[in-house]
This record gives structure tokens, sequence and C-alpha cells, in this order.
């Protein structure tokens, strides 16, 4: 099979795992009699000091024109304090938009080699396989209006939680279609006992899982999914969907898929699991995606042990955020 390809390196660390991905793709294609075009494009921090813009026109062009985009980490310190439409990320939710990748699907597999660097024990660690299905296109990221109006003291911040029944529709389809081949399992995360918003989440969730009756459903708020000593399935953010409590993410890589391409598969950016030296893993923004090296966080539990107990998500389970 032909590929077209476009590599988006992005900034920092996202340039040299991008790097050795293609060399693993390259490898691949000729095990497989692939042909491969690689294209690389500009994206992130690098784009703004080439070109002025996070997402210039002609990577949008090329993204348009690709089978499948794999992109590395954006986002360097530099960049901080900058204005919104001047920082790397800015790039990377446009360039969600222009491809329609409204799932991102984040593997969660606990390999036996590494479950000592899991803050979990090894125990609930063991035999981890999820996915985590995140929405990607709606929510707090794109919600409007949104911005700071400077008024002195009265300074105030404004951003809005927006999701519509289509959104909320597609992304959860998509969790139960993917369920089917797994466990048949789907464990929706929200927030419905406090924002309207995650209640027509919950409500949708459950009349799209009316339709696929072989997989089980249940819901669960995300102050316990963010807890794995008590009955948490993952841990982390609501936004972030990154910070696993329940394994080790390990090589993993993440995918955001959306509309069909490729003989009905679904073409997506490739988020890789970006890792510094020794390992340590990025912050900010649930770590993917962001270009700087930083210390891994831990999820600490009684003082003086960082190992946690708690069930922990095991195999098979799928976990729909609402953001």
């Amino acid at each position: 099979m032909n590929f077209n390809i476009l590599v988006l390196p992005g900034d920092g660390i996202g340039v040299e795992v991008t790097r050795e991905a293609v060399r693993v793709l390259r490898h691949v294609a000729r095990k497989w009699n692939h042909t491969l075009k690689m294209t690389e494009g500009l994206l992130g921090g690098i784009a703004i000091h080439k070109t002025g813009s996070p997402l210039p026109e002609e990577t949008v062009k090329l993204a348009r024109d690709a089978d499948a985009t794999l992109m590395g980490a954006v986002g360097l310190p530099e960049f901080d304090n900058a204005p919104p439409e001047k920082r790397p990320e800015k790039g990377l939710l446009g360039i969600r938009q222009v491809l329609g990748v409204y799932a991102n699907l984040r593997p969660v597999r606990a390999y036996k080699a590494l479950l000592d660097s899991s803050p979990l024990k090894n125990d609930r660690v063991a035999g981890t396989d999820m996915i985590i299905v995140r929405e990607l296109t709606g929510g707090l990221y794109y919600g409007t209006p949104r911005g700071i109006e400077e008024n002195g003291a009265q300074t105030r911040a404004v951003n809005t939680m927006v999701y519509t029944r289509a959104e909320i529709e597609r992304v959860t389809r998509m969790a139960f279609h993917l369920a089917r081949g797994r466990r048949k399992k789907v464990t929706s995360v929200d927030k419905s006992n406090v924002l309207e918003n995650s209640q027509l989440w919950r409500r949708v969730v459950t009349e799209i899982g009316r339709e696929f009756p072989e997989v089980a459903l249940d819901h669960i708020l995300v102050d316990n999914c963010a807890r794995p000593q008590t009955v948490g399935r993952v841990g982390g953010p609501l936004r972030a969907g990154a910070r696993v409590g329940a394994g080790h993410r390990g090589p993993e890589q993440g995918q955001s898929a959306g509309r069909d391409r490729l003989g009905g598969r679904h073409a997506g950016i490739q988020f890789r699991t970006e890792r510094g030296s020794r390992g340590r893993q990025r912050r900010h923004g649930g770590g993917a995606e962001r270009g700087h090296r930083d210390r891994r966080p831990q999820t600490r539990g009684t003082p003086g042990n960082h190992r946690t107990g708690g069930r922990g998500c095991r195999r098979g389970d799928w976990i729909s955020f609402t953001g």
C-alpha cells in the first residue's frame, strides 16, 4: 500500500521522539512492503519562529492532503507568557479542528518490566489494559465566550464549556464500537452532580448505551476517578485525561481519530508519550503534548509511602471523558 504521511516534529523532545518514530515506520514499511511518502511540516513554537504563526497555512494544506499525521510534542518555556494566539498550543488546537479529530484514544497497558515505575502497588497495576477515549474538539478548549477582561481589581477571566448532543453522541459511539472488541465495558466519567454540561453528557451516553446492549455501561464522578486509593479507575484532571493512576503508560502512544479515511479506517494525529532523560515525563496539560523536560509527578497516598492501593482500571475498560 502507498501512504502519504505528514510528520510534524514540533518542539523540544518532540523532535527527538518523532525522529525515532519515523525510523520505526520505515522499518515496518520495508517489512510489509508498504511505500511511504514522508513530508515534514511546521507546528508549534518552531512554526512561530519561522512563520509567525503556530499553524501555518502550508501545514494546514499538507495535513488535509495527507493520509495520516505523525505529530510530536509542542511548546517551549519561552512561550509561557505569550498571548493565547501566539502560543504553540494554539497550533495544536487548530490542527485538531482542521482534521476533525474528535476522539483522542490513549491506551494504558502495564508491562511487567515497568511495574516498579508505577506509583501504585504492583498487584494493583499488573494486568492493566484499557483505553481512555477523550472528546477532543469541544468543551473548554473551544467554547466561547472566552478571554481576560482587564478592569483593575475587577479583572476577570472567562472560559466556557460547551458540548452539543452531536459531539457527545459521536465520541460515545466511538468508545462503544471499540469496546465491542475488548471486554465489552464502558465507564463514562463526568461531574454530573454539579455541572449541567455533565448532566447532558450522562443523559446522552446512557441513551447511546442502549444501542449496544452487549456492552456494559457505568458512570463515575471525576472526583472518585481521580482517587486511585478509593475506587478510582484512572487518576488525573478531567481535562487532561493523561495522568494514569491505574498503571504505567509505558511507551504507548495516543491516537486522535476523526473523519473516516483510508478505506473506512479513522485517520488521525498520533500523539506520542513524551519521555525525557531517565524516563522523566512532561508536565502541563497532561504531559504528552508539551515539549520541555520536567520531573515525572507521582500519585501519593499516605505520608512516607508513595504507593497507593485501589482497585484500578483493569483489562478491557474503556473510559469516556467529558473533556
